[in-house]
């Protein structure tokens, strides 16, 4: 398993969908909003992933920042269709990326503060993008999610730490894979210690 953390204020973004605004430097990541239709956007630098690597499984995990117990949404997570995207800039450049075909709806649980929470498995997501022809090993990856409703009470908000707030709390995005076939055997060693 590689571990691969968003290091920099504008490789993360709370979006708000219904005004179509993007906080880049916001203190909390909104992931479900009792007031906003809430967006997020993440990115990943040096995803060291070869080309031709099968991914055996991928998973966000996300500090919450508030405890909240209510009921809530669910968070849809796809996949920025591009071979090394651009860090995050405005609303518009959030919305319009190119999105993958494959995505995942994780079913949120109820958040305590502090805690550290993993997505459901989106291995498909992850191999659609590193399947791309311009995929190189070392380039950015990103993920962009967005609740699929608001919250219908404030105990049913959902809030994690943003790189702004507290670096070392920011948003995770864990990999695994097997190397491809064809690399030389000394290659897939190094790439065995890494997982």
């Amino acid at each position: 398993m590689t571990q691969f953390q968003v290091s920099s204020s504008t490789d993360d973004c709370d979006v708000d969908r219904e005004a179509g605004t993007i906080r880049l430097d916001a203190l909390a990541i909104r992931v479900v909003g009792e007031a906003v239709l809430a967006g997020q956007g993440f990115r990943f630098l040096n995803v060291n992933i070869p080309p031709g690597s099968t991914i055996l499984s991928a998973a966000l995990k996300i500090c919450a920042k508030l405890t909240n117990t209510g009921a809530t949404t669910d968070l849809l997570i796809e996949g920025d269709d591009e071979d090394d995207p651009a860090t995050f800039s405005t609303y518009d450049d959030w919305n319009t990326r190119p999105r993958t075909t494959e995505n995942v709806t994780w079913d949120l649980p109820t958040f305590t503060a502090e805690t550290w929470y993993t997505s459901i498995d989106f291995k498909a997501i992850i191999q659609e993008i590193i399947n791309r022809p311009g995929w190189a090993s070392g380039n950015a990856l990103a993920l962009l999610c967005k609740a699929t409703g608001k919250a219908p009470a404030s105990t049913g908000r959902r809030w994690g730490y943003s790189w702004d707030d507290t670096p070392g709390k920011a948003v995770i995005l864990d990999v695994s894979w097997a190397p491809p076939a064809g690399l030389p055997a000394h290659t897939k060693t190094e790439l065995v210690l890494v997982l």
